[in-house]
């Protein structure tokens, strides 16, 4: 389904340069209107007057005091925040304008303020892939380290860091876990699993992975009960787990190496900035599973291909 709709049928659809004039000022309209509705739901809540955007429109529960706009929850907002902003560069990209400083500014500070743990270890996720794929620069450093610094000195953040550095000795001892280990126990659970394999020298399901749908079936199993499907909200633990460590590196390539292919006759500074693009997009993605990433790769490669 991903591929099919998010992948493949861009190609079909934006095809022309009428396509991509329509497509990117479109996309610049909702750029613009969800950070003002996401700035003054998020001002009027920190205010106490008004929550003016709930979680979801079905349920009605607010999220007062933290970013979310209108993605829903903080981390899906964190997901969607990253997206748009390799949007962006994109949309700038095809004009052939400088990104404004201020849009830049406010997606960057609207980032911060989801105080989101998923978006934390998205960063951590971004800055491996930058490392994997030897796009290192000095001011990539020293702005990523300083985004880390700035969300691991929120108390959210450090709530979680705190109660991670324990559940090691949780899930060995098997105590009860505290409130925020049982909100990620869908990724605490499977890690442990393949740690537990590795020490039993089981290395072929580390590998090879333990096939689809076994992450939640793992979950059901340690957890002790049915509870229906319990994939993890991690993309990268649910395809470290059921595809190994060899399908989490073809899946890694399969979103990179179509940016390789129709950029290789391009210098190296502009492929270094699709490809920096499309790693934001995968870093927040393995944090918390998205279709982002599927629809970023149909929109880049249709561009990349009618750039050719």
């Amino acid at each position: 389904f991903n591929i099919i709709y998010f992948v493949f049928l861009p190609s079909q659809i934006i095809k022309t340069k009428i396509d991509f004039d329509y497509f990117f000022l479109v996309f610049k309209f909702f750029l613009i209107t969800t950070i003002i509705v996401g700035y003054v739901d998020y001002v009027l809540a920190r205010l106490e007057i008004i929550d003016l955007v709930a979680r979801h429109i079905r349920d009605g529960v607010g999220i007062a005091g933290r970013f979310h706009g209108l993605s829903g929850e903080p981390r899906q907002a964190a997901v969607n925040i990253v997206f748009n902003f390799s949007m962006y560069i994109l949309y700038c990209k095809y004009f052939n304008t400088k990104p404004k400083i201020w849009i830049l500014f406010l997606l960057i500070l609207s980032m911060l303020l989801t105080t989101s743990a998923s978006l934390f270890f998205g960063v951590i996720f971004f800055c491996i892939l930058l490392i994997f794929f030897r796009i290192i620069k000095l001011s990539y450093i020293i702005i990523l380290s300083l985004i880390i610094v700035l969300m691991s000195n929120t108390p959210y953040i450090q709530i979680y860091l705190s109660q991670i550095k324990g559940a090691w000795q949780i899930l060995e001892s098997g105590e009860d876990m505290f409130y925020y280990l049982r909100l990620i126990r869908g990724e605490l659970f499977p890690l442990y699993d393949l740690i537990k394999k590795i020490q039993n020298y089981e290395f072929i399901p580390v590998i090879f992975g333990n096939g689809l749908g076994s992450a939640s079936a793992i979950n059901n199993q340690y957890i002790g009960e049915y509870i229906g499907i319990a994939n993890p909200n991690s993309q990268l633990v649910r395809i470290l787990f059921e595809a190994g460590v060899l399908g989490t590196a073809v899946f890694i390539v399969s979103m990179v190496h179509p940016i390789y292919y129709f950029t290789r006759n391009t210098d190296k500074k502009t492929i270094n900035l699709y490809v920096i693009t499309m790693l934001m997009v995968l870093g927040v993605t393995f944090a918390i599973r998205s279709s982002v990433i599927f629809i970023y790769l149909g929109i880049i490669t249709s561009l990349l291909r009618y750039y050719k």
